[in-house]
This record gives C-alpha cells, sequence and structure tokens, in this order.
C-alpha cells in the first residue's frame, strides 16, 4: 500500500457511510437489485442458452484472442483505476483470468459472436457485455456450484471497476458457493478494504490464510500476511502492519520470488514512515527495494523508491538528500513519459526549496508541477501547487500573488469538497 504522494503535508479525508439497516436486509436488498440488473442486461444483450441450442448457433472457440491482446485489454481495464495502487497487482491478475475466461468460452454460456463483441467492448473499457455473459451463467439453473462460482469472480471483478456494491455482492456469493476458494476470499477482502469494511476484510482475509495453511500453499500464505497487513495499515494500526509484513516478508525470502520481497520492503518501509521510526528504518527498507528493483530492472518502481526514500528523508529533515532522491525520481519520470510521476517530484521539489527559501527555485519547479496537474486534469493535485506557490509568494513579500493563488487553491478544494484543507487557507488570507 503506496502513500499518496501528492498530498505531502495535507490530512487524508474519508468518507464514513452510515448503517441504517441491518447488515442482513442491506444485504439481500443488494443482492436482489443485481440480480434484476443481471436480468436486465442479459435481457439487452439478447443472451440464451436456449436460442442457441434451438438455432444451432455458432458456439464460442477457445483462444479466440492471444496472450498479448488479453495483457493489452487488462492494462487499458486497470487504466481506469485512479491513482494507482499496490492493490492493482491483485487486480491485474482477476482481470487477465477473466478476459482469458471468456476467449477461452470458460465460464460463459455465450456464442461466438457474443463474446467476441464482448471482448471488443473490453477493448474500449467498456464492461456491460461480459459482466452480462458471466451473469448469465452465474444465475443458470443446471450450472455447477463451482462454475457458478467462477463467473461470478469473475463478474465481481469487472463490477469492480464501476459498481462497488454490484461487485460486493458477487464476491459474496462466490464465497457461498465455493467457500475453498482462496482467490474469492482474497478478492471479496480486498474489495472490503477498498470500501473500508475493515473488520469483515480481516475475516475474509484470515480465510484466506487458513485455507493457504491447510494447502500448505507457501505464497498464498505469504499473501495473505500481507493483505491482513495492508488493513491494518489503512487503520493506521502500524505496528500490527509491521509484524504481518515481516511475517509476509519471511515466508517470500524462502521461496526467493525477488519482485514480491521488494514489494514487501516497500511496504514495510511506508508502515516504518507512518510511525515515529527514529532508527530510520523505513529508509533502510526503502533502500533494499530500490537495491532489488535495480537488480530486476523495473524503472517505474525504481523511481518509486527514489520517492519514497525523497519523503523519508524529508521526514528526517534530511534536505540535501530529500533533493538527491526527488531529483532522481524525477528524471526518470521524464525518461518514462510518466506525467503524474513528473507533476508530484517537480511539486516535491517546490515544496523542499521552499524550506530552504530559495523561494525563486521553488516558484519554477510548482508552476511547472501545475502546469502538468492542469493537462492531467488533477484538480487536487494543482489544488495543493496553488497553494505553495501562495505560501512562496507570501514568504517573497508579494501579497498580491499569494492571495491570487490562495483563492485558485480554495475554490479547487471546495470543488473537491474538501474543507479540512481549504480551512487554513483562509486562515492564510486573513494574515494578509
Amino acid at each position: 500500500m503506496n502513500k499518496d504522494y501528492t498530498a505531502i503535508g495535507f490530512r487524508q479525508g474519508c468518507f464514513n457511510f452510515s448503517n441504517k439497516l441491518t447488515n442482513g436486509v442491506r444485504r439481500r436488498l443488494v443482492i436482489c437489485e443485481t440480480l434484476f440488473k443481471t436480468i436486465f442486461l442479459i435481457f439487452v444483450c439478447g443472451i440464451s442458452l436456449q436460442a442457441c441450442q434451438n438455432y444451432g448457433v455458432k458456439t464460442v472457440q477457445p483462444g479466440i484472442i492471444d496472450a498479448a491482446q488479453i495483457e493489452k485489454i487488462t492494462a487499458a481495464l486497470i487504466a481506469r483505476q485512479q491513482p494507482e495502487t499496490e492493490a492493482q497487482g491483485q487486480q491485474i491478475q482477476a482481470l487477465t483470468e477473466a478476459v482469458t475466461a471468456l476467449s477461452n468460452g470458460q465460464d460463459t454460456l455465450g456464442t461466438e459472436e457474443l463474446v467476441n463483441t464482448a471482448i471488443t467492448g473490453l477493448a474500449q473499457g467498456k464492461t456491460t457485455g461480459a459482466k452480462a455473459l458471466f451473469a448469465q451463467l452465474a444465475e443458470n439453473s443446471q450450472t455447477e456450484a463451482k462454475q457458478k462460482a467462477g463467473a461470478l469472480r469473475h463478474l465481481g471483478i469487472l463490477a469492480s471497476l464501476d459498481n462497488t456494491q454490484d461487485a460486493l455482492a458477487a464476491y459474496r456469493r462466490a464465497t457461498e458457493l465455493e467457500p475453498n476458494d482462496a482467490g474469492g476470499w482474497r478478492q471479496l477482502g480486498r474489495l472490503l478494504n477498498q470500501t473500508g469494511k475493515s473488520d469483515e476484510a480481516i475475516v475474509a482475509f484470515q480465510k484466506q490464510l487458513e485455507l493457504a495453511e491447510t494447502n500448505q500453499d507457501q505464497t498464498n500464505i505469504a499473501e495473505s500476511y500481507s493483505n491482513l497487513a495492508d488493513v491494518y495499515q489503512a487503520r493506521s494500526e502500524f505496528n500490527t502492519a509491521i509484524k504481518l509484513y515481516q511475517k509476509a516478508l519471511q515466508v517470500n525470502e524462502a521461496l526467493a520470488n525477488q519482485a514480491v520481497i521488494a514489494k514487501n520492503y516497500n511496504d514495510l518501509g511506508n508502515a516504518y514512515f507512518n510511525t515515529t521510526d527514529l532508527s530510520g528504518q523505513a529508509i533502510a527498507c526503502y533502500q533494499k527495494a530500490l537495491q532489488l528493483h535495480e537488480a530486476i530492472g523495473d524503472q517505474q518502481q525504481i523511481a518509486r523508491q527514489y520517492d519514497n526514500l525523497g519523503n523519508a528523508y524529508q521526514k528526517r529533515g534530511d534536505l540535501p538528500n530529500t533533493l538527491v532522491m526527488y531529483q532522481k525520481a524525477l528524471q526518470l519520470y521524464e525518461k518514462l513519459h510518466v506525467k503524474t510521476g513528473i507533476a508530484i517530484n517537480y511539486r516535491n521539489l517546490g515544496i523542499v526549496y521552499k524550506t530552504s527559501k530559495d523561494l525563486d527555485k521553488a516558484i519554477e519547479m510548482l508552476q511547472k508541477a501545475s502546469q502538468i496537474d492542469q493537462q492531467l486534469g488533477d484538480k487536487n493535485g494543482l489544488a495543493i501547487d496553488y497553494n505553495h506557490l501562495g505560501l512562496a509568494y507570501q514568504l517573497k513579500g508579494n501579497k498580491t500573488e499569494a492571495k491570487r493563488y490562495y483563492l485558485l487553491s480554495m475554490e479547487l478544494f471546495r470543488i473537491l469538497n474538501n474543507q479540512d484543507d481549504a480551512e487554513p487557507i483562509r486562515d492564510l488570507l486573513d494574515e494578509l
């Protein structure tokens, strides 16, 4: 679980939803709603197993698309998720499985024409056709429970891209139909954690761990520890998260999976970063992750570790090393043409220069960040850029420009309904 580097110096908000219905009633309503949507989708798409049988419609042939096309479609779907998160690794795996199953005619009752149409839709980021095909099989009375569960897991990952409640309903039903499938519990737990249902997420991941231990599946055991740690990290229970990440690391080191070990060190570094960490353990973990990613040759992950190290050095007040790390990250992101990373590091550099009172350089960096954030349409990043530009101009004694940027920042935070970050800017305006 990565920190949000765009929000340095700002509190992160979260939405808490009130539960006015009992869990049982709420769950039945969600399932009923999902079933209604499923029937509607099937009707709209004209999917009918009986019709296929009656009229001799050609059934789907395995392997409609190859592995490279599946990877491309998965990348297009995952790109809809912003911002990028560590959980995307598991999403990519689940989406790949769903697209592959669709291509091979598994867990669907569709014709080749309907499958082709659904795959074309997925390539365009449209999931309706594919969801309808998986939903049809899940509702078919002649389908075995195991196959229904598989279809529901595929339906769940596709629904998670745009409808969390439908996804949760699908995953929950999948675990009911096939309770001994660890993957179903993993996906359910991931989505529960993502939606703030941490207690339920812990139950799901513990079930994943129990099944992994029963099957002596070391890879799944390590993943379960890491998933549980992610939940405790999100709950700000950092010491518990650290212990679980360490357990995951111990198992993965025995498996010698370097990429996963690097991720474990990154996660551990994040957990230490969020504690007082007087001994510099976060920096040690990030450096270890950096070394592993350098050996693997993953340039984007190398850039991410430079970012992490910059954040850790900045937290310790080591501005020279902070600048070095952010500059290295910026160079790599520019080489990789990753605009989000470029904007973040221009912003980070601007904040460091502002802290060290190099105000002209700070303004230059922050203006570059704001230009890219405007291109990206990143209102939150732009609001932060403007806020720090206001601070820099205020320190320079230019009250007119300071006021202009404070007002721009406050308006963007208002649009984003972020009063926690807008309120301090009102105080700064009052000081002018």
